[in-house]
């Protein structure tokens, strides 16, 4: 059975990723910093390490076939002060950069280090398009980025993929369930002025394509995780409204969404247009490639 060592699994992603992987037979090893809601959650994992203290996790790299690292503080945290930039940065590119250490300590390295990252890599660049030839931007969540992915290519004699992810769409967190709320109560609509971009993906296909990367010995250095057909977000919310038969035409205004999210809202309104052009190169086949048939999808028992 092949081993494979996953941190950050009881994330949205991670859940969602460590189900579909015990599906497929594979076997499972957590890195966590809470053993007992990894054991909650992960109840099938074959082994739970806290990475936090001890040197344990360490032995458990050894033959690993792959290290799937999507650890990280929420980034929505408000404020966000320099003590919680601090602990956004550190659980990212602090841990990475400890796991890559470990990876090239190890006798017997992983075949392949899959590591997070965002499409907030690439920063505000209002309707241009953007693959993962595209330069990093220059804000906070750029700089995050590109010193994430930095980390991750520490790992020496191992394939590295840093995962550059859109907004991930599914009922267990993130933008969508967060947006659902006025919809309920007939209030929903475009943020702001609802002309930036953005870059979706089903969970599905996050889970699909991060194993398909992790057995696809040609994909390496970062991967767009996005649907082939990013949208502004006023499309998004028309067709979120079209779905869910409500109203989609309350704009909420950026003055109200810093107010309520602070410098969040920044990254609400940052326009990121990117399209997955190495997965589509590499023959990767989506599952939902349009967001009305995500939604549809997502939201059908609702």
């Amino acid at each position: 059975m092949k081993k494979i060592v996953v941190a950050g699994a009881t994330g949205m992603i991670g859940s969602h990723l460590c189900g579909r992987l015990h599906q497929l037979g594979y076997s499972i090893y957590v890195f966590t910093r809470n053993i007992n809601k990894s054991k909650k959650e992960i109840p099938f994992a074959e082994g739970h390490f806290n990475w936090e203290s001890g040197n344990e996790w360490k032995a458990a790299l050894e033959g690993a076939n792959a290290v799937i690292n999507l650890a990280g503080a929420p980034v929505n945290v408000k404020p966000r002060n320099e003590a919680n930039k601090k602990a956004i940065y550190d659980s990212r590119v602090k841990y990475t950069s400890e796991l890559a250490e470990a990876i090239n300590n190890a006798e017997k390295k992983p075949l392949v280090f899959i590591c997070g990252s965002a499409v907030g890599y690439y920063g505000d660049n209002e309707d241009k398009i953007l693959t993962e030839e595209t330069p990093a931007g220059d804000d906070f969540l750029a700089n995050l980025c590109a010193d994430w992915e930095k980390a991750a290519l520490k790992a020496e004699g191992t394939r590295v993929v840093n995962l550059r992810t859109g907004i991930v769409l599914s009922l267990e967190g993130g933008a969508l369930k967060e947006l659902l709320t006025p919809f309920k109560f007939y209030v929903g609509g475009p943020l702001g002025g609802g002309e930036q971009w953005w870059s979706w993906i089903h969970i599905e296909d996050v889970s699909r394509m991060i194993i398909w990367a992790m057995i696809n010995s040609n994909v390496s250095g970062p991967l767009n995780l996005t649907a082939p057909k990013p949208v502004t977000n006023k499309y998004f919310v028309k067709m979120l409204g079209k779905v869910l038969q409500k109203p989609a035409f309350f704009n909420v205004p950026k003055f109200v969404l810093k107010i309520v999210l602070g410098e969040f809202a920044n990254d609400i309104m940052t326009s990121s247009r990117a399209i997955p052009q190495k997965a589509l190169q590499n023959g990767y086949e989506f599952l939902f490639e349009d967001p009305e048939s995500a939604l549809k999808d997502l939201l059908k028992n609702e």
